[in-house]
Formats: structure tokens, C-alpha cells, sequence
């Protein structure tokens, strides 16, 4: 017997749904596309679809809701479990390459000893095979945002172009990639890996030669369709029976992933399969907000609302002078522009402060460089902030080699993970010369963990002659793991936190020198453990609320077991808790995030678009700055030092203009907020340049 929505509904906030909001959950048959602006309350209507498939009687057998991000899948998670019975079964859900693990692995087509590498791995891989082949380091990899074909892209084993294009014909796979002779591809089959490109390709090829063994699903929903590229694309329609019910939802105004693979005209072909819906009420920004964005949609992104977006009643408010502001910086150098509207930035944020203002603020940035230059003056300032790009905590040796060292007691099989500690604590020079022992020590029958043993001694003239080989590092490798090893076998007995294990492994390390000056402010003069364990505190805040309940009732070694998967995929992006006072982020990674107030810098011709862009580039920088203006919720400041971009002429007229200016005793222009650094640099660069 069917259950009602309200019977097996367990609504714990005030969402009021609209009725255009009521009509997409209802939705049950056909292919439908939702074109969803920010703001428009897109992921509560995922939770409440979910809900309502469930009490209309689909089985969550049959479902599967795919997301973009982790943190998105676990979002949606959360909000489908607060809204059913405890204990309800639940759908597939996931990002999509979660999805694929989880249907190679659990299907037997993968052994239990493959493992799936994250990006750093992949890139320390393509160092290898690099110094292997010809001697030499790889071309240096650009600095971009996310992941995708990064082994095509960047080593020159196929483009993105022929991936994407490819994979729909020709049997589904391009024939770069049916061929096994490929260096990269062999070099990871030989250590049992596969890298995030490889489970998109293994999922369809397999799914080509046995779809029998996969499961179809009746009830699909997609989260950020914009954002998904062929590839991607092909693995959901196989995965997806002839009859499915198919809800897609996303914004093409936000699509800004191309160097990913994410393409407009596959966007556009699949919602030319679909019936479209839009949602207008926007339940986030200032009325005065939505009409900026909206006016720049429609005069610099070509949209045609249909209807027009309108805010909810409870935003409908009079601007104040400062709530949308647009402030001139004049550089006297242009390359020191930015470090000087970075400089801007901080003294902003120290005066308020200062003065006891605090209002949720993000300063969203075009590129890794500014992000790092941001941070530098705010640290200067003594702001506190939180930054979410390039180089972030999970690219810290320190916590790479502790998610190894809790992968192995959950899986002691795990080869990377023991030649990651064998590197440490070994004092092996490189990886690969790591990983070359571990693999030698495997096909003489000797895992690490035996060497951990105190009863342990070399069976065969085989092993003793491995051992022997290997003396150095295997003896260092005993004598400073096992200590470490007995703590924690100790503490996966009882209860304990990850907070606790991570700062007894980094204070452990720092002792026995095994982290070393690098990662020491010198300026600071901190010790090297404090600075370590303060960079980490968002680590440890997360894994105290996520698994409080968890660590409370049971031993670590089953809290473990259970979040092995979580801590493996955790970026710093999935940290925020939204009690920040400042972030700075590149606006790849604030997509989907809001704040009160957002803080754009260098908006100006040079950026917004860049010299020598192509038209794709410019569109897509033209949707990328329109991220940043759908952020806010109550203010917006863009500052910018030369001509303002382009892209923001239809919208100026709303902007209160601003110019932080005057000239000091020398005659050089100084600005509100500067530090005098740049101007010793300024003039140093100066006297280079005589």
C-alpha cells in the first residue's frame, strides 16, 4: 500500500514549495530538462523528488541520483535521511565516478587488490613513466581547476576532443583507447590502479561487452547537467532503461568546465530529447542582486528568461550605498595590479574587524595566483580566512601519508599506500624507487605489514635476498613505524577520533625528522608541529561533528570501516561548515557555495576576457564571471584597476563608483588598504628594468 508524501515525509525546515517547484517533483514518466538559476532552491527539489518517488512506491533499487561533487552527494544524503523514517533504504547516490566504482568493483570485473588513485597520485605516475622514457620531467601541467582527461590532455596520449567526440562512436571507444599499447595505461595496470579517467572508460567498455551484469535503472536524476561531458553522458544513458524516467537538472549559464570536457553542444542535444521546466522564484540574493544578474544574463550571456526571475518576498529590500559597489585601484605598474587590489582587500577586511564587523564574507578569484597572493596579504593583515585553491591540506605531505597510513590497517593489500610509508619512514628517496621495493617484496611473497611483525625472518634465499637488497630503507622502515603502528592497533580497539590520530602521526613525524623545514613558516617562527596541526584545524573540526556519533559508540578501527571512502575523496571545499568569516576561492570552486557578501577582484579588460581568447573562451568567461555575480546574498564589491571588463557595461549603471586613491609625499600614488610592500617592490623592479 502506498504511503502519502506527508506520511513518509519528515519536513524538519520551513521551505514553502512553489508551485513550479511542486509540478517538477510530481514529475514520474518521460525525459524532462529543469533549467534551474542560482538560487532557486534547486537542491531542496532534488531531496523532496527523491521523497516523493519513495512514497509513491519506486524502489530505491531502481533509482539513481547523480551529483557533481562529493559534497553535493552528501548534501543531497543529508537532506533525503532528515526527510524520511530512520533507517529508510536509500537510492544510489553519488557523483559519477563514484558510481562507477562502486559498479566495477561490486560487479567483479575489477580484483579487490585494484585501487583507485587520486590526482596526485596520477600526476607522481606520469613523473615516473616521464623520467623512465626519455630522462626527462614531464611538460609542466597547468594550473587548472577539478579533474578530467588529464592523462589525455596533458601527456599527449589522445586529446579531450577525440575522447569526448570518439566515445559515442565507433563501438564507444576511441581507438587510442582500445589500443592497450599505450605506456600510461600499462605503467598503472602493472601496479593494479586506475585513475578517475580510467573508471568513466573501464564502466563503458564493460558495460559494451557484458551489459547483462549491470544494472538499469528506472528512475535517474542529474544534478549540474552543464557540467557533464560526453563520456559522461554516454555511461548515463547505457546505465538507464529504454522507458526510464529522466530528470535533469542544471543551469548552462554556469557552465564553465570546458577544460574538463564539459560541452555546450552536448548540453544542447540532450535537451532537445526533453520537455523543459524553469524555476523563477530566486530564494537567495537581495532583489537588487537578482535584477544585476539578471540584466547581465540577458545583455552579456544572450539569455532569454523565460519567465523572468523574481525574488522571494522576504528579499525584497532597498539597497544601501556600499551593497553594490565598484571600486578603481590605478596601478602604477600593471604587474603589480593585483597585489595591490589583494593588498586592498586585507586592510577592508582588518579595519572591519577592527571595529568589530563581521559579515560572511568570499573574495572570488579568477586564478590560483591571485588566490595565493589574497592569502599572503590577509595573513599579513592577521585576518583570519579560509582558502580553497591550487595547493590545499590534502596536497600536505603530512595528511597524504596519514590517509595512507589509515588505508592500510583498513586494507593491508593496498600497495601505494604501503610504499607511500615505505617512502617516509623508510627515508626511500623517491616514490618510485618505493614503490619498486614494495613490488619486490610482493613477488617474493613479503608484505610490509610482515616486516612489522617482531617474529618475522626471511623464509627463502629469495626473500633474504630481497631483504638484503633493501637492508637500508627496511630497517629504518621497522625501526620507526612500529612504534606508531602498536599506538594505533591499540587505539582501533577503543575509541578514538581522527583528530586524535592524526596529531599523535604529525608530532610522531616531526620528532623523528621525518617532516622537514618545508613546510615551516620561517617568518613565523612557529614551531613546525603547531604550524602543521593549526593548518589542519578544518580537518579535525569536520571529522569531530561528521563523526561524533560514530566515534562515540563504536571502536575507531569499525568508525574507520565505515568512513574509509569519505576521508579518501575529502577536499578542502568539503570542509566548510559556513561559519567562516572570509574565504577565498577561485570561482571553479565557490560554484554552488553563497555568502553575504562576495568581493571580485580584477574585473577589467585582460581578465574578464583574457587577451587573445578565443569566442568559446570569452563565452565562457563571460558565464564564469556571472558565477561570480550570483554568490552574494546582501552585497557585491568589484574592484578593478584598468578599463572594467566588458561583460560588466550593461550592469555599471547600478554600481556606487569608487576611487581608493591619493598621492603620497613622493608623489606616487598610494591606495586605501596598501601595504607599502608593494611599493619596495615596485621600485626594486624598477631599478631591474634600468
Amino acid at each position: 500500500m502506498r504511503r502519502s508524501m506527508c506520511e513518509i515525509m519528515r519536513i524538519t525546515s520551513p521551505f514553502v514549495l512553489t508551485p513550479e517547484q511542486r509540478a517538477v517533483i510530481s514529475l514520474s514518466e518521460g525525459r524532462h530538462a529543469v533549467l534551474a538559476s542560482p538560487g532557486t532552491g534547486k537542491t531542496e527539489i532534488l531531496a523532496h523528488r527523491v521523497v516523493h518517488a519513495l512514497s509513491h512506491g519506486v524502489s530505491p533499487e531502481r533509482m539513481l541520483c547523480l551529483t557533481f561533487t562529493t559534497r553535493a552527494a552528501e548534501a543531497m544524503r543529508r537532506r533525503i535521511t532528515s526527510k524520511l523514517p530512520p533507517d529508510h533504504p536509500l537510492p544510489e547516490i553519488g557523483n559519477i565516478h563514484q558510481v562507477c566504482r562502486k559498479l566495477l568493483f561490486n560487479s567483479g570485473f575489477l580484483p579487490p587488490d585494484w585501487r583507485v588513485i587520486d590526482d596526485l597520485t596520477r600526476e607522481d605516475l606520469l613523473r615516473d613513466l616521464a623520467n623512465e622514457r626519455d630522462g626527462q620531467e614531464p611538460h609542466p601541467i597547468p594550473p587548472q581547476e577539478g579533474n578530467g582527461d588529464r592523462e589525455t590532455k596533458r601527456q599527449g596520449y589522445g586529446t579531450t576532443e577525440e575522447w569526448n567526440g570518439e566515445f559515442l562512436s565507433c563501438g564507444g571507444l576511441p581507438e587510442w583507447w582500445r589500443s592497450p599499447s599505450s605506456d600510461f595505461q600499462s605503467y598503472k595496470s602493472s601496479l593494479h590502479v586506475l585513475d578517475f579517467d580510467d573508471l568513466l572508460s573501464e564502466t563503458y567498455r564493460l558495460f559494451l561487452a557484458h551489459p547483462s551484469r549491470f544494472p538499469r535503472y528506472d528512475w535517474i536524476q542529474v544534478d549540474e547537467i552543464q557540467d557533464l561531458t560526453p563520456a559522461q553522458w554516454a555511461i548515463v544513458n547505457a546505465l538507464s532503461t529504454p522507458t526510464a524516467h529522466c530528470v535533469f537538472l542544471g543551469d548552462s549559464q554556469q557552465s564553465v568546465f570546458s577544460f574538463m570536457g564539459a560541452s555546450m553542444p552536448a548540453l544542447q542535444d540532450v535537451l532537445a530529447t526533453c520537455h523543459l521546466h524553469a524555476l523563477s522564484r530566486n530564494f537567495r540574493a537581495a532583489s537588487y542582486l537578482l535584477d544585476l544578474s539578471m540584466r547581465y544574463a540577458i545583455r552579456s550571456l544572450g539569455v532569454d528568461f523565460a519567465p523572468l526571475p523574481e525574488p522571494c518576498p522576504r528579499n525584497i529590500a532597498r539597497r544601501a550605498q556600499d551593497d553594490l559597489r565598484l571600486v578603481h585601484i590605478p596601478s602604477a605598474a600593471p604587474h603589480l595590479a593585483e597585489e595591490q587590489q589583494a593588498a586592498w582587500i586585507a586592510r577592508l577586511l582588518h579595519n572591519e574587524f577592527r571595529r568589530g564587523v563581521v559579515c560572511s564574507t568570499a573574495v572570488l578569484v579568477h586564478s590560483n595566483a591571485m588566490a595565493e597572493s589574497v592569502a599572503e596579504s590577509l595573513e599579513r593583515h592577521c585576518v583570519p580566512f579560509y582558502k580553497i585553491s591550487g595547493d590545499d591540506l590534502f596536497t600536505h605531505a603530512g595528511m597524504r601519508d596519514f590517509k595512507a597510513y589509515c588505508q592500510v590497517f583498513h586494507d593491508p593489500r593496498d600497495r601505494l599506500a604501503w610504499a607511500r610509508l615505505l617512502k617516509r619512514f623508510g627515508k626511500v628517496p623517491t616514490q618510485k624507487e618505493a614503490r619498486d621495493i614494495v613490488g619486490e617484496l610482493d613477488g617474493v611473497g613479503v608484505s610490509p605489514l610482515d616486516l612489522l611483525s617482531p617474529l618475522f625472518s626471511s623464509q627463502n634465499s629469495e626473500q633474504k635476498s630481497v631483504m638484503e637488497k633493501h637492508w637500508r630503507a627496511i630497517d629504518s622502515f621497522r625501526r620507526l613505524l612500529r612504534p606508531l603502528w602498536r599506538h594505533m592497533t591499540e587505539d582501533l580497539q577503543r575509541r578514538s577520533t581522527y583528530r586524535n590520530e592524526f596529531e599523535v602521526f604529525v608530532r610522531y613525524g616531526i620528532e623523528e625528522g621525518l617532516y622537514r623545514l618545508e613546510e615551516l613558516d620561517a617568518e613565523s617562527g612557529e614551531r613546525l608541529d603547531e604550524t602543521i596541526l593549526l593548518r589542519s584545524e578544518k580537518f579535525s573540526r569536520y571529522t569531530d561533528s561528521a563523526y561524533a556519533g560514530l566515534c562515540h559508540e563504536l571502536p575507531f578501527l569499525d568508525v574507520l570501516d565505515k568512513t574509509k571512502h569519505e576521508l579518501y575523496r575529502l577536499a578542502e571545499v568539503d570542509l566548510l561548515v559556513g561559519d567562516e568569516p572570509v574565504v577565498v576561492a577561485t570561482l571553479h570552486k565557490a560554484k554552488g557555495l553563497e555568502f553575504e557578501r562576495v568581493i571580485l577582484p580584477c574585473c577589467e579588460e585582460g581578465v574578464y576576457p583574457r587577451r587573445g581568447a578565443t569566442p568559446d573562451e570569452r563565452a565562457e568567461q563571460a558565464r564564469m564571471l556571472y558565477v561570480g555575480l550570483t554568490r552574494p546574498k546582501r552585497q557585491l564589491l568589484l574592484l578593478h584597476s584598468r578599463t572594467p571588463s566588458p561583460f560588466l557595461v550593461p550592469v555599471l549603471d547600478s554600481f556606487s563608483r569608487k576611487r581608493d586613491v591619493y598621492r603620497n609625499a613622493f608623489g606616487i600614488f598610494s591606495y586605501f588598504g596598501c601595504t607599502s610592500d608593494w611599493l619596495v617592490r615596485y621600485r626594486k623592479s624598477a631599478n631591474a628594468r634600468r
